[in-house]
């Protein structure tokens, strides 16, 4: 029976623009979330190509000593997958056409992730709160509008097991920050 297990990591605190790139604190976490990770053998680690996810998955390659390429995919960017028609005009989401993009793209990105395998495997995916919001929806099998009622702090784990046998998707844990003091946990 192959499983294939997924593990989502949120990117560290980060700057707004234009940089993006990782707070001190931001570095802090992404090395504490490494050292969570330590023990669990990993064949493949995926991120999102900006900045902040990026420097996330660096510093947890360097943690973990992994010894292959990453691998980046502008699917796992940060997106808006979707929105309640009622709730748009008051949140700003207004624009039907990049709506509808970036639920093409979380879609592609759930397509080119969430594959089941033919052999026991794990892999690190390093991107976005919406994102992995938006993959917890598909795997619990519930409206994907839903995304935005899940909670996820910054270098929470998110763990999905996909089980090719059953062709079934179960999720393990989600926005796991057991490994981060209270003072270290950051939503923004």
């Amino acid at each position: 029976m192959a499983i294939k297990t997924i593990i989502l990591l949120r990117h560290g605190q980060y700057k707004s623009e234009p940089s993006e790139k990782l707070t001190s604190l931001g570095r802090q976490q992404a090395v504490r979330a490494g050292k969570r990770l330590k023990s669990i053998k990993l064949d493949k680690i995926h991120f999102s190509t900006l900045p902040r996810a990026y420097e996330t998955a660096e510093i947890v390659k360097v943690t973990l000593a992994y010894p292959k390429k990453l691998h980046g995919s502008d699917f796992l960017h940060e997106c808006v997958p979707g929105f309640p028609k009622k709730l748009r005009k008051k949140h700003g989401y207004t624009d039907e056409k990049k709506l509808m993009k970036d639920k093409r793209q979380a879609d592609r990105a759930y397509r080119e992730i969430f594959t089941f395998s033919k052999r026991n495997c794990t892999e690190l995916v390093v991107c976005h709160g919406n994102i992995i919001r938006y993959f917890v929806c598909k795997a619990l099998g519930i409206d994907t509008e839903s995304w935005r009622k899940f909670d996820i702090k910054q270098c929470g784990i998110t763990v999905i097991q996909l089980n090719k046998k059953s062709r079934s998707l179960n999720v393990i844990s989600h926005n796991d920050v057991g490994h981060l003091p209270v003072k270290m946990q950051t939503f923004m």
